[in-house]
């Protein structure tokens, strides 16, 4: 058996200093080939403009198990 990618997402976890509370927001289909660097501009950029700071980012990954491919075989 064998994953299958279903979809990529970003979780950034982005700190408000008024509030001194860390929201998350979640940003859905990232491409395979998007690189850290890129992921964590993005992120920082969100956040200088709502006027906070990123704390975190995660790349989280939706994968799929195939389970017709072992009947297959």
């Amino acid at each position: 058996m064998n994953f299958e990618l279903l979809e990529q997402a970003v979780q950034y976890g982005i700190y408000n200093k008024e509030t001194d509370k860390t929201n998350t927001k979640v940003m859905k289909y990232v491409k395979e080939t998007a690189k850290a660097e890129e992921l964590a501009s993005v992120g920082k950029a969100i956040s200088q403009l709502m006027g906070d700071e990123l704390h975190t980012a995660t790349l989280v990954k939706y994968e799929g198990i195939d389970l017709l491919a072992d009947d297959n075989n």
